[in-house]
């Protein structure tokens, strides 16, 4: 009976024993902490913690503030955030962890801001300002591309193109209606029409006697009621104080009859006076084009004629 007892008193000692070793090596310990940027000490949200090895992890919220359960003290927990660098730290019965991470993005150079977005700053302004539908080009993007005409270099702008002749441009067409109700103005003046129809051909103008060009494509009341189609106003240059000359070669090969001569040359001087009051601008050009156009004509004629005899005939 005694050894009974005291086998029973044994065994409840043991297992109480065992459920307090089981109870200590399952009790969790929770981490928290703070994640800043190591520049700027802002909180960073959405950063990945994870305890190293395992699957087990949770992320920052938008304080930059995480937390986690942990089972062993021994273990390290890691930091990571694209475009940081990644930070390990071991836990050593810490409770709370706050990390600063270091940002791995490098500064881009400087960014050199050219003379032609310098001149199309104000025609942005413009488009954005603008109550009706509107494009608004500088006079640095229109001598950008060694375009024949003023019209090839409109025509360049979205939702316009051009009508040809001989291989040159010589009207607008907007909105893909016909260029005869396209109203073009220079400075605001209404441009006649040339020809037998309504449409203004400007092929004889060249983008480099242009401050700027603005194609409405939508038109309000003070414009003309014609011009269905859109409008396009033309603004001449006007002349910057001090001396200035430009001189302008360009060179062309033509590839249908192999053809070397092509070639176009502009000049120009301009300057102010009597206290920049008064502008002079003086510009010239030669230009000799060989842009041997091929044309197929195609036609039809219907000439018939039908002879009907009737022979009557009694039987």
């Amino acid at each position: 009976m005694l050894k009974n007892l005291i086998s029973i008193v044994f065994l409840i000692v043991f297992m109480g024993s065992f459920g307090n070793v089981s109870s200590q090596n399952s009790t969790k310990k929770v981490i928290t902490g703070k994640i800043i940027d190591g520049e700027n000490n802002e909180p960073i949200p959405g950063v990945t913690v994870m305890i190293l090895g395992t699957t087990i992890g949770t992320i920052t919220d938008m304080d930059g503030k995480y937390r986690i359960e942990i089972k062993d003290t021994k273990s390290v927990l890691s930091f990571a955030f694209v475009g940081y660098d990644t930070q390990q730290i071991p836990i050593d019965n810490k409770q709370v962890i706050d990390v600063s991470l270091k940002s791995t993005i490098n500064e881009n150079p400087e960014v050199v801001v050219t003379a032609q977005m310098r001149g199309q700053k104000n025609a942005i302004k413009q488009q954005i300002s603008s109550t009706t539908i509107k494009n608004v080009v500088a006079a640095d993007r229109l001598q950008e591309n060694p375009d024949a005409n003023a019209v090839e270099a409109i025509g360049r702008l979205p939702g316009i193109s051009v009508s040809r002749s001989g291989g040159e441009g010589t009207g607008l067409v907007i909105r893909g209606l016909e260029s005869k109700y396209t109203a073009v103005t220079l400075n605001g003046v209404l441009m006649p029409s040339t020809g037998g129809g309504r449409e203004t051909n400007i092929s004889g103008i060249s983008q480099y006697m242009l401050q700027g060009v603005e194609v409405y494509k939508s038109n309000t009341a003070d414009m003309e009621a014609n011009s269905v189609a859109g409008t396009v106003n033309m603004t001449l240059r006007e002349t910057i104080p001090g001396f200035h000359s430009n001189v302008m070669a360009q060179m062309g090969y033509n590839n249908l009859n192999n053809y070397f001569g092509n070639y176009k040359l502009q000049g120009e001087i301009s300057n102010r006076f009597l206290n920049d009051k008064l502008g002079v601008f003086f510009t010239a050009s030669a230009e000799k084009v060989n842009r041997s156009t091929q044309t197929l004509s195609a036609g039809y004629d219907s000439n018939s004629s039908a002879n009907l005899d009737i022979l009557l005939g009694s039987f």
